[in-house]
C-alpha cells in the first residue's frame, strides 16, 4: 500500500471515528450513528426530497407545533 493511500485511510478513519472519548472536557455529543439517525427520521417523516443538513440539524418539535415537526439532532 502506498504512503498516499495509507495517510487517506487514516485521515478517513478520523473523520468516520473520531479521536475516541476525551479524557476532560465534555463528551461528544455526536456520532456519524446520530448522524445517519437523524437523517433517516427526517427522510421517514418528510421524504428524501426534503432531506438537507439544516433539517437534520433542526431541533425535534412535538407535533402540531406551527414552526413545523423536525426530526433532528437538537436537544
Amino acid at each position: 500500500m502506498t504512503t498516499a493511500r495509507k495517510g487517506i485511510e487514516a485521515t478517513l478513519d478520523l473523520l468516520w471515528t473520531g479521536l475516541g472519548r476525551p479524557g476532560r472536557g465534555p463528551r461528544h455529543r455526536l456520532t456519524v450513528q446520530r448522524v445517519v439517525e437523524a437523517a433517516m427520521n427526517v427522510v421517514e417523516s418528510e421524504g428524501v426530497e426534503v432531506l438537507s443538513m439544516r433539517k437534520v440539524a433542526a431541533p425535534a418539535r412535538p407535533p402540531g407545533n406551527l414552526a413545523g415537526e423536525g426530526r433532528g439532532l437538537g436537544p
